[in-house]
């Protein structure tokens, strides 16, 4: 308490000699000379973790620049003639700390001989120190593992007077939801760019204990990890057995792996005590409460009171639909949070069949997380023509005076340069300009670490980059902040690397079909670059860029373009199509009449975390495909060896209880005149399947028929669909078929863990 005034003391003292004595006017602020150190850091005493932070990164980073160490000391010695203060709401500026509110924007003042650095927040403060290091140096944190500037032994600050706020409330991506030691890495990057969400959830759970980290970094902090109505709260293992009414009814049984009765009042106070268990082990602190529901499109309840129509205290009616009814139950489960910790407030995705704002007012602690998981990223949401269905859902939140924030998913690119940063900046000024919007979270895969995608970074560093720094100072486009990280990341190749984005782009939003966040390199290469004739310009403006730079750093990162270009194009030369005949037959090892004779489609690649990265290119012994037509038929046959013996749907495994882990087969027909029809079929021969085109809906294909034979660890397929189920031409040069090989959800946890999801992807043209 007693080191807490005399800071205070020490500070108005400071103060009233500013008011008492004109400010000082240089032209430039020295940090170092031939490598010395000119000036020192005051922090105060006891100063919180994340001022410290903000102390020693400055400290390291004009370190690094120019080779002096600045002095960190708790008060202002005799030992340089300049200090840089740092301080949360100094009373000497008080017209910007008024300024800057609760906001965690920051200003840099001269005062005298010194520099003060300060906000309202500690979080502002460090978020100061990267914005003063980036408007003073060439200095920028490109990925997390790159970092770039121009050595300076005589480094001095030219641009010290200034205040910052940001353009978003929230601003951060997904990255930081992985596993320990990766936040110091990809975490940081977030903060080098003005991120303040660094982990959306203060998880009570193994998977993400990341209290502490959080609070040194002064983070906002969310309680509830990911998806956790069903999960966490009414956790199928724990209720469906003896209360299977709490879960939803669809065709005249109870599901356990999708959404809850919304309408039962007894699973309601089960839910209420879960929710009252939990808040008990969550710090007073935390404010902000994740409650989305279940990941999935399809289980809604159908029960009759369910499908009762709405009637509200006021009168008010309204048709019972999945989001409304999830929002009614919702709206009960915000005043239980109310009385258990005011001023708290539940934070939801707006999500597949909730991303249409309800048709009953939300109460004020909501705050709807929008996710426009079927916006085609090619085109804003602003556009009614190319993304009908998500314009209607985000406008559709207008009149909501809680305002949203975005989840979306324009970081979730493959290893192709996707330019959704224009979409991201196009988006942001729209829903800014026609309602309240209070932040955006972007899913980005993260570098390193067991799920890091190194590849996809390298071709969407500079969208990532600016799509992050947008959040902070919002753009009308991207252009001059493309144009920033070309200029310090490449340097003199930077034209190179301009030229090989403009060639990348040019046919990205015309080329077929939509981009959503399933993108896979490979077609994105064949439809933007292979087909329009680009690939060996995109090669050569690489080349070009690769000969100009001169690190070993920059010459690694161009040449692994280089070589993804590479192989997607040897990829795209590989063509396996149906062969017609006479007559077809199920056979398990497909080895006998026309079967014979078929191609034997066994070159797969790597697919990782749902985006289709090509991380190798082999031919399989264990997995094959073939495909036969008739004048009426596709045939679609598939063999699989398995390490071990497959578990049919007869043997339920103990520890998931609820059902059976299986592989799932998907075989998915397209073409550019047709979207893509799909049918699922599991180890066990149960299929579904699915059209990708607005509603979202099942395709009801008549007539297909599955013969599917297990024995010990082999698996054998055949899927016959009728040709006039497809609608297209098999035989037209721009029919694709694909095949997947996927390993089917459990129940390990309730809403489901996915076993080494997805695993296979065969890629043939």
């Amino acid at each position: 308490m007693m080191a807490k005034v005399r800071q205070m003391v020490f500070f108005l003292s400071l103060a009233i000699a500013w008011m008492l004595c004109p400010q000082m006017a240089f032209a430039d602020f020295p940090l170092a000379s031939s490598g010395k150190a000119q000036t020192e850091i005051v922090i105060g005493a006891e100063p919180h973790p994340c001022i410290a932070l903000a102390a020693s990164e400055l400290q390291h980073w004009v370190r690094e620049i120019s080779g002096a160490t600045l002095p960190i000391v708790e008060t202002a010695g005799n030992e340089t003639a300049s200090h840089i203060y740092l301080a949360i709401s100094p009373e000497a500026f008080a017209a910007d700390v008024e300024a800057l509110g609760e906001s965690d924007g920051f200003a840099v003042r001269p005062l005298g001989s010194d520099i003060w650095l300060f906000g309202n927040c500690p979080r502002a403060v460090l978020l100061g120190v990267y914005r003063l290091l980036f408007r003073n140096t060439d200095i920028i944190w490109a990925r997390p593992t790159a970092t770039f500037f121009t050595p300076d032994p005589n480094l001095a600050l030219t641009d010290f007077d200034f205040r910052e706020l940001p353009t978003l409330e929230r601003r951060g991506t997904s990255m930081a939801l992985l596993v320990d030691g990766e936040l110091e890495i990809n975490g940081l990057w977030e903060l080098h760019n003005g991120c303040n969400v660094i982990c959306p959830v203060a998880s009570l759970t193994p998977r993400n204990p990341y209290r502490e980290w959080m609070a040194k970094y002064d983070g906002w902090m969310y309680a509830f990890e990911g998806h956790p109505l069903m999960w966490q709260f009414l956790n199928p293992a724990k209720y469906a057995q003896e209360h299977p009414e709490y879960y939803a009814l669809v065709k005249g049984q109870r599901v356990f792996d999708r959404h809850p009765c919304y309408s039962n009042p007894e699973m309601f106070e089960t839910f209420k005590k879960e929710l009252a268990e939990e808040l008990a082990k969550v710090p007073d602190f935390v404010k902000r409460f994740n409650l989305s529901e279940a990941d999935r499109n399809d289980g809604y309840c159908e029960c009759e009171l369910c499908r009762q129509e709405i009637v509200l205290e006021d009168g008010t009616r309204a048709v019972p639909t999945p989001g409304t009814n999830y929002f009614r139950f919702l709206n009960k489960a915000a005043a239980v949070l109310n009385e258990l910790r005011p001023g708290a407030c539940f934070v939801c995705h707006a999500y597949f069949a909730t991303e249409h704002a309800p048709q009953i007012p939300i109460a004020e602690n909501i705050l709807p997380d929008y996710c426009p998981i079927w916006q085609n990223m090619k085109y804003p949401l602003s556009d009614p023509e190319h993304n009908s269905h998500s314009h209607d859902c985000v406008t559709s939140w207008s009149s909501t005076k809680n305002g949203i924030t975005l989840f979306s998913y324009y970081g979730l690119a493959p290893a192709y340069p996707r330019p959704t940063d224009r979409t991201m900046i196009g988006d942001v000024n729209f829903i800014m300009k026609n309602m309240r919007f209070r932040g955006i979270t972007i899913m980005i895969h993260p570098e390193t670490g067991p799920h890091g995608r190194p590849d996809a970074w390298d071709f969407n560093a500079m969208s990532y980059w600016v799509m992050m720094n947008s959040c902070w100072a919002l753009p009308e486009t991207a252009d001059a902040m493309r144009e920033i990280f070309l200029r310090r990341v490449f340097g003199p190749a930077a034209d190179d690397m301009s030229r090989f984005y403009a060639l990348t782009e040019e046919f990205y939003r015309s080329s077929p079909g939509a981009s959503t966040f399933q993108d896979t390199a490979d077609t994105l290469w064949e439809q933007c670059v292979f087909k329009p004739g680009l690939t060996d310009a995109c090669i050569e403006a690489l080349e070009n860029a690769r000969a100009k730079v001169d690190d070993d750093l920059r010459k690694q990162w161009i040449s692994r373009m280089i070589d993804t270009i590479k192989l997607n194009k040897e990829i795209s030369s590989y063509q396996v199509y149906a062969v017609k005949a006479d007559r077809v037959d199920f056979d398990p090892d497909f080895a006998t009449g026309a079967w014979a004779d078929a191609p034997k489609a066994n070159r797969f690649s790597t697919k990782y975390d749902g985006q289709g990265v090509v991380s190798s290119l082999h031919d399989s012994d264990k997995y094959f495909a073939k495909f036969l037509y008739d004048d009426e038929n596709l045939y679609a046959a598939f063999r699989m060896e398995a390490d071990k013996d497959y578990n049919p749907s007869g043997e339920v495994l103990e520890r998931d209880k609820m059902r059976s882990p299986t592989y799932s087969v998907l075989l998915q027909v397209a073409s550019s005149k047709s979207v893509p029809r799909e049918v699922w079929v599991d180890v066990n021969g149960n299929y579904s399947d699915m059209i990708y085109q607005d509603p979202w809906d099942k395709w009801n294909a008549e007539g297909i028929k599955i013969d599917n034979q297990v024995s010990g660890k082999v698996w054998s397929l055949m899927i016959t669909i009728p040709l006039k189920s497809f609608a297209i031409d098999i035989q037209a040069d721009d029919t694709t078929l694909r095949f997947e090989i996927d390993r089917n959800y459990t129940l390990s946890m309730a809403h489901g863990d996915p076993v080494g999801w997805p695993h296979l992807n065969f890629i043939e043209k």
